[in-house]
């Protein structure tokens, strides 16, 4: 590896690869971008879980998992931090990312997976990035390896036929949430993007690509689809964080309220998990806003919990 420079190993068929590779381009972090190949597998199969992204250090090392890794680059790297300064809406930030990388992959994942149309395009297009077979990358075995494993984990994200109505709604809630809230200088805090942002952009980004998903945003959120062809280099964007009683009044408190309808036992079992680390860490109660956040998620869902 380049001295000081970083490698990002992933796939662009992954949300949680292109979310990392948006905030490294950013963050204008010296990085090259490779796809996985059964070589680097290989290299990284020590790591638990042992999923995409992976980011190797300039100093040889290999770690994964997206937010651990977006907070361990902030402290080895102050300039362009995508962490906003006042606490609450950090928190508000925090959560909101939490919520894309562990809600906003369900609909991605019933979409990716349940018709023929989509389970062809992915199946061709992620096998070939992905190397989990011994097949040669782009065979038609691997593909067809690749499509069969993925549906059978289907039920794992709650990909089912009974969460299927939940899931296609919730994911056009998650477009009108978006719609009014982003713009060439709109992002989720300020005019200039959060780690929630790059989050949500991930998702985002592969639900404007596959068949199914992409026709539902162009109709329904035309801009939200600009905004996520824009956040994918962002390198050149310089902006501010809003004001404290802004930030949590748009987009933050808005798509947090919606949560009520749509988010799992689950997601209420992690806002509360979340609260008690803050606590523990000395952090206060962060206001009427943020209560919001921590009870709406409980919603009407407490009865579909997907896992």
């Amino acid at each position: 590896m380049n001295e000081g420079r970083y490698r990002l190993i992933g796939s662009t068929a992954s949300p949680y690869a292109l979310k990392l590779r948006a905030l490294l381009r950013y963050r204008r972090i010296p990085f090259d971008w490779v796809i996985m190949t059964k070589a680097l597998r290989k290299q990284t199969e020590h790591l638990r879980p042992n999923l995409i992204p992976v980011l190797q250090y300039p100093d040889g090392s290999f770690r994964g998992e997206t937010t651990t890794l977006a907070y361990d680059l902030e402290t080895r790297h102050r300039d362009r931090s995508v962490i906003p300064g006042d606490k609450a809406v950090a928190f508000v930030c925090d959560l909101l990312e939490d919520l894309a990388d562990e809600w906003a992959v369900k609909p991605l994942f019933l979409y990716r997976w349940w018709d023929a149309e989509d389970q062809a395009y992915v199946s061709r297009w992620a096998g070939e990035e992905w190397s989990v077979s011994d097949a040669e990358p782009g065979s038609a075995e691997e593909i067809e390896h690749f499509r069969i494993r993925q549906i059978s984990r289907m039920p794992i994200l709650g990909a089912t036929a009974e969460n299927k109505p939940l899931l296609e709604a919730s994911y056009r809630r998650i477009l009108a949430a978006f719609e009014p809230n982003v713009g060439m200088t709109k992002y989720l805090f300020g005019s200039r993007p959060s780690l929630a942002d790059f989050a949500w952009f991930g998702q985002l980004s592969e639900l404007a690509t596959d068949p199914t998903p992409m026709r539902i945003m162009r109709e329904n959120a035309p801009f939200t689809d600009h905004w996520v062809r824009r956040l994918g280099d962002a390198s050149g964007v310089d902006g501010a964080w809003y004001p404290r009683d802004q930030a949590l009044s748009g987009m933050g408190q808005g798509a947090a309220c919606d949560r009520r309808r749509t988010l799992s036992a689950v997601s209420c079992r992690q806002c509360r998990s979340f609260c008690k680390r803050r606590r523990a860490a000395g952090d206060q109660c962060l206001g009427p806003a943020l209560r919001a956040v921590a009870v709406q998620v409980s919603g009407q869902m407490s009865r579909s919990d997907p896992r």
